[in-house]
């Protein structure tokens, strides 16, 4: 991850895992960032690494639901009760 708030950092957000723009007005910066920040807090920075972590966490819980989901529901849409209930 990288912070940066200023037109030169634009090549080190561009190849960076993660670019961070700190309240940058320049197109060049917004377009090479990944987050873009509105406010000049660094406090920030880490509050959207809290929001990321709580979506990847959601991410992961509607992966668990779909798979049980599907396991459970999938055999009873192929019509694994059919001989039982000939319905």
């Amino acid at each position: 991850m990288f912070v940066g708030d200023g037109l030169n950092d634009a090549p080190v957000l561009s190849q960076a895992d993660i670019g961070v723009v700190i309240n940058s007005n320049q197109d060049l910066t917004v377009n090479s960032a990944d987050i873009i920040l509105m406010k000049d807090s660094l406090f920030d920075v880490i509050n959207a690494i809290k929001i990321s972590k709580q979506t990847f966490n959601k991410i992961k819980l509607n992966f668990i639901w779909a798979f049980m989901y599907n396991m459970l529901l999938v055999p009873v849409a192929m019509g694994v009760f059919y001989p039982f209930t000939k319905l």
